[in-house]
């Protein structure tokens, strides 16, 4: 395996011949980005976020992406087609098994408190009238 620095070197080079690439196929036909949204919002998220794009994304959202790319391909793939391919089936395939995994076991409910469980023994409620009401939220409207 190769070093850190080695891999951090390779994972840039990948990620600009990707985005290169894709501008490329983007900028060949005039309305391509209107046409493909969804390809256009992936070199969006390439450009502001690199590879961590992928995990931003929705599941959908790659999907429609993969999809369009296929449609607009032609053999042979270009290096960055094909690493692009690889790299949304990849973030395709994790989301899949993320949502396979069991979900976490739900948080125990409480009985909700009714009204008359008081569990305060230094509580004393009164009763007030209204107009006792209407003095105390005119006050606190005077406040601001």
């Amino acid at each position: 395996m190769g070093k850190p620095d080695q891999l951090s070197q390779d994972a840039d080079e990948s990620l600009k011949r990707i985005r290169n690439e894709l501008k490329e196929l983007l900028n060949r036909s005039p309305g391509a980005r209107e046409v493909l949204p969804h390809l256009a919002v992936l070199e969006h998220a390439l450009k502001s976020h690199g590879v961590d794009a992928l995990d931003g994304l929705p599941p959908r959202v790659l999907t429609r992406a993969t999809t369009q790319l296929l449609g607009v391909l032609s053999e042979p793939l270009s290096e960055g087609m094909t690493e692009l391919r690889a790299w949304l089936s990849r973030a395709l395939l994790a989301r899949e098994e993320d949502a396979a995994a069991p979900p976490a076991p739900p948080a125990p409910v409480r009985p909700a408190r009714r009204s008359t469980d008081v569990t305060v023994d230094n509580v004393d409620v009164t009763e007030s009238s209204l107009s006792d009401f209407m003095r105390v939220v005119e006050a606190e409207e005077r406040k601001f």
